[in-house]
């Protein structure tokens, strides 16, 4: 299986947001919030914040966290 740009960076925002539930530390605002994402996506893969906006704006990306907010509640 061949892994498309889209996905690598859905799977990264997918584990980026699963951390912040998981540490309890969502930021107070959307833009704050958009900001974290990018800022620790960009820590993981090299793409261009405006790519992983993209993704962030247009995909779901809250699998892991829904999963983690099951398990830990």
């Amino acid at each position: 299986m061949i892994m498309t740009k889209d996905t690598m960076i859905w799977q990264t925002l997918n584990m980026v947001v699963a951390t912040i539930v998981r540490n309890k530390t969502l930021p107070e605002t959307k833009e704050l919030f958009e900001e974290k994402c990018i800022k620790d996506a960009q820590g993981i893969i090299a793409y261009s914040a405006d790519e992983i906006r993209e993704v962030l704006n247009n995909s779901d990306i809250t699998g892991f966290a829904e999963v983690l907010v099951e398990i830990y509640s």
